[in-house]
């Protein structure tokens, strides 16, 4: 899925498009894991092209994901991390 990480740069990468930084707050994560997503997410939008989000469809419920862009050199750089349906 192509995403733009400027969207993001309020609430980080990780987030939904539509999310509330307050809301994700008031649901549990912290002031600091806030920050660093949004620190991460500064980053990549500054030093990334082409951002996307590679996901599975909701049929696998267990499956990696990974946000990310490519580098000036076309290196495809990105994090990536898991998610469970459950």
């Amino acid at each position: 899925e192509k995403v733009e990480w400027k969207d993001y740069l309020d609430k980080g990468f990780n987030a939904h498009k539509d999310d509330d930084p307050e809301t994700m707050v008031a649901d549990g994560l912290s002031s600091e894991e806030l920050e660093e997503y949004r620190k991460a997410t500064k980053i990549m939008n500054e030093k990334l092209e082409k951002h996307f989000i590679f996901n599975f469809s909701d049929d696998a419920q267990v499956a990696p994901m990974i946000w990310g862009g490519y580098a000036s050199d076309g290196c495809i750089v990105g994090i990536i991390s898991g998610r469970v349906w459950t």
